[in-house]
């Protein structure tokens, strides 16, 4: 009797788990590399942890190797509980769940919190991936760029080109324009490079970096510095900027657009 209320736990615990697998194997196909867990009720010598090779196979005790590439997990458990149930075992119950997502992989790098490879384990958008990698390391800023590079493999005409998408990060981030967090592909290399900056120093309040913004004034970076000083004289403000390599200083007034990596200079009154 107790064993036939742990079948019937074990069998709706099984059916939940193909329930709840069947809806993210909608979107997830299997890949060389990924590792399945497969367990058999009451069968332990059926029950393990196969790798998917690089032809896309599986070796399973008594069926040999068996072709899992590109199916879902419900329909590798469907596979397994056929062929199993055709000529070994008596409406055998069967789980199949992915132990390890290692085929399909894109890479973060740049300014975020944890730069490295993230495994898609289901349809993924940009922002997700963003969220996972910790975010950014510094402030969004307006006009600010990331940069998504796709290989071009799966055309045979293109072999080796790589497509690159630009996507702005403060109009998807800040401003919320959905139209911008793409879907990700296996193999993407996501590149968010560093916010360009502003520097003031001399006679402000706070002196230091800001982020740069695409149109800003001199009179709004000295602003974002707190202001000037009751020493700063604001008619010889100068700003040097590198060009050619070289540095070059600029005269310039309040109303003045600035350029990124721009050193505005505030000097001391002589009165």
């Amino acid at each position: 009797m107790k064993k036939i209320k742990l079948y019937i736990v074990l069998y709706l615990v099984a059916t939940i788990h193909a329930q709840d697998s069947t809806q993210v194997d909608r979107v997830y196909r299997l890949g060389p590399e990924d590792a399945l867990q497969i367990n058999v009720y009451d069968n332990p010598d059926l029950s393990g942890k196969y790798i998917i090779s690089s032809e896309g196979t599986i070796t399973y005790p008594l069926l040999g190797q068996l072709v899992v590439s590109g199916k879902s997990t419900g329909e590798v458990n469907q596979l397994l509980t056929d062929l199993l149930g055709k000529d070994f075992l008596y409406n055998p119950i069967v789980s199949v769940a992915v132990a390890d997502y290692r085929s399909k992989m894109v890479k973060i790098i740049g300014n975020v919190g944890k730069p490295g490879s993230y495994a898609l384990t289901k349809p993924t958008q940009l922002f997700e991936i963003l969220s996972r990698a910790d975010g950014l390391t510094r402030n969004i800023t307006r006009g600010q760029k990331v940069h998504i590079l796709r290989s071009m493999r799966q055309d045979s005409s293109r072999a080796g080109h790589l497509e690159s998408h630009t996507i702005d990060l403060y109009q998807l981030l800040v401003e919320g324009n959905e139209d911008l967090n793409i879907y990700l592909q296996n193999g993407d290399v996501i590149f968010v490079p560093e916010a360009k900056m502003i520097h003031i120093i001399g006679e402000v309040n706070k002196p230091g970096s800001f982020p740069y913004e695409e149109g800003i004034t001199v009179l709004k970076a000295i602003t974002l510095a707190g202001g000037p000083t009751k020493k700063a004289s604001t008619g010889g403000i100068v700003v040097k900027r590198i060009e050619n390599n070289h540095q070059i200083e600029i005269d310039v007034t309040m109303s003045s657009n600035l350029s990124p990596d721009d050193i505005v200079e505030v000097p001391m009154s002589f009165w």
